[in-house]
């Protein structure tokens, strides 16, 4: 755009043009993750200066950089005031003075002018880069810091959010390499030691990995609410049909109320471990205990059920295939009748509710990273092994037509 200033007592008119581009750059930090920000780009100007003496023409070239620290702790973004490093080329090419028409004396006066202004050039150069910075940095800054203060007042709110009477909120841990910044999220009971994070299981290179420990899952299960829990079989019932999408009964005669579906025995939590995971190599299980206590009758000792999950990947998607791994008594030297009848039972009930379960590859992301340049991200792959288990999403570009 036009170019209005005064520079050493000079009148500046001329034009100026800048480009700029953005980038993040990671900083290798073992505490928690850091990067900069980093704003480069140069400006063009050209630019005639009017003072009684002389006029003159002159061009100039700034490279600027604006880098900006930011650091993600346990509980917040900090950043820094921004640092700026500036490369200037200001060149003049030509000086006209008054005594420019007297033979002689013109050239001799326009060459004393030239070389004021070569003189004055060091000065006015850091003039011009202080302005240029001073004109930058300031909404570099604001804007990086907006958006710094918007993203801790919502980590701010999650925190408040968090249902604490539950559990106790996740310990936010992270490092950086030069290439990458890696994230996670510790759910580990402050009672159990969980052990220190394998941060080799994460790949940054292969896309958004999110990566589970099974010690760490299972410290975060047995904070759950759900030690002792009831749980009627029709509860059962109502709660796979509206997640399929069904309706329990037909619709009921005129006149009539809805026919209540008739409980004929609750599904009673165990009260000392109810629930627990198990990454295993290729495939998982998951371990309810559980007791029947039928409607009638005597109550029927606790039983281990033993779920298998195994993912099978086809063109489209991925399906999670969940089967009856094995049904076993928890203290097998109680009555066998009594087993027997309880395994036969929690077996059925399992596999008549257990059904494929189908993860699509795409996922939906927010506009935010479509405007970013991402249309969506693709789950590319599942592994279970060892007490890890992992998913891995790759984004994709938004295609240009």
């Amino acid at each position: 755009g036009p170019v209005q200033d005064q520079i050493l007592g000079a009148y500046v008119l001329g034009t100026q043009s800048t480009t700029a581009r953005s980038s993040l750059d990671f900083v290798p930090n073992s505490e928690h993750a850091r990067w900069f920000i980093h704003l480069r780009g140069k400006t063009l100007n050209c630019t005639t200066s009017y003072t009684p003496q002389a006029i003159i023409r002159s061009q100039g070239e700034y490279l600027f950089q604006l880098s900006k620290q930011v650091d993600l702790t346990e509980s917040n973004v900090m950043t820094r005031s921004p640092a700026a490093f500036m490369e200037t080329r200001q060149r003049n090419f030509a000086a006209h003075t008054p005594a420019d028409t007297i033979p002689l004396v013109g050239p001799l006066v326009g060459m004393a002018a030239f070389m004021e202004a070569e003189n004055r050039r060091p000065l006015a150069e850091r003039i011009a880069a202080y302005r240029l910075t001073e004109r930058i940095a300031p909404k570099f800054n604001s804007e990086i810091d907006a958006s710094l203060v918007q993203l801790n007042q919502t980590l701010s709110q999650l925190q408040e959010q968090w249902p604490k009477g539950v559990l106790p909120p996740p310990t936010l841990h992270s490092l950086s390499t030069q290439s990458a910044a890696t994230l996670a999220l510790d759910f580990g009971s402050g009672n159990v030691t969980a052990g220190p994070i394998d941060w080799s299981l994460a790949n940054p290179q292969a896309g958004i990995s999110v990566v589970l420990s099974e010690q760490r899952l299972n410290s975060w299960l047995a904070q759950l609410p759900i030690a002792g829990q009831q749980i009627r079989d029709t509860d059962i019932d109502l709660l796979v049909n509206r997640i399929q999408g069904k309706s329990s009964d037909g619709p009921a005669l005129p006149g009539t109320l809805p026919q209540q579906p008739v409980s004929l025995a609750t599904l009673v939590l165990d009260e000392q471990r109810p629930l627990a995971v198990r990454f295993q190599e290729n495939y998982t299980l998951l371990e309810l205990r559980m007791r029947i206590r039928p409607t009638v009758g005597e109550e029927l000792p606790t039983q281990v059920v033993r779920l298998r999950f195994d993912v099978r990947q086809t063109d489209s998607a991925f399906e999670i295939l969940p089967t009856v791994a094995e049904v076993v008594p928890l203290q097998p030297e109680l009555s066998q009748v009594a087993h027997e009848l309880a395994r036969n039972v929690l077996k059925q009930q399992f596999e008549q509710r257990l059904k494929t379960i189908p993860v699509p590859r795409q996922v939906p992301v927010p506009e935010a990273w479509v405007n970013a340049g991402v249309s969506h991200v693709e789950v590319t792959q599942f592994t279970s092994k060892g007490g890890w288990f992992s998913v891995v999403w790759q984004p994709r570009a938004v295609s240009v037509q």
